[in-house]
């Protein structure tokens, strides 16, 4: 309840600055305001204004607004990432997969988060070139076929090219077929279709 008219837009600004700082991820926090609650051992409680970040995962806590527009930026990058298929782990992160190439070298590198595959990069450049790769897999398993490159574990049992070269496994039933290159891709096909016509 207030009773002057200065209090109450001062408190009216105060709820207007903490959805501007919601939308962008933190939850700001005036010297009055008690953050304990929530960030229990804050140093900047009772002592002036702060933003915590409410990021799932995520400690950081500033005092600076443009450092608070910096790291919503971060985790904007991040969420586009995702949405693309891959997790980025940062220098300072452990990405928790012992099986990573990458892991314990405290340096930021990238994994593929689709099923079944375990690629990890560094390269932020890769990213577009493995995303292509998943689009044509998809593409050459709904024609009956299925990719390996020589760096991935063939799913074939006792496969000759696996970790050999790039080849490509006819998946039909009854068909043990394997193609070296997508120019046999066609005519393999065609093969099945016209035994399919018949």
């Amino acid at each position: 309840v207030y009773v002057k008219k200065e209090e109450m837009v001062r408190h009216f600004k105060w709820h207007k600055k903490r959805e501007e700082s919601l939308q962008h991820g933190f939850m700001r926090y005036s010297p009055m305001d008690n953050c304990k609650s929530k960030f229990g051992t804050c140093t900047h409680n009772g002592r002036q204004t702060h933003y915590h970040c409410i990021q799932a995962g995520c400690d950081k806590v500033y005092i600076s607004t443009s450092d608070v527009q910096m790291h919503a930026n971060y985790h904007r990058k991040d969420s586009a990432i995702i949405h693309e298929g891959f997790q980025r782990f940062r220098a300072t992160e452990d990405c928790g997969t012992t099986a990573c190439q990458f892991y314990g070298q405290r340096t930021t590198h990238f994994h593929c988060r689709r099923s079944g595959c375990n690629f990890t990069f560094k390269n932020k450049a890769d990213m577009e070139k493995h995303k292509t790769y998943h689009q044509k897999d998809e593409i050459l398993s709904k024609d009956g076929f299925k990719k390996f490159m020589k760096y991935e574990n063939c799913l074939f049992t006792n496969c000759k090219y696996a970790k050999i070269s790039n080849h490509i496994h006819c998946i039909r039933p009854g068909c043990d077929y394997v193609l070296h290159s997508t120019a046999q891709l066609y005519s393999h096909k065609r093969k099945h279709e016209r035994r399919d016509f018949e």
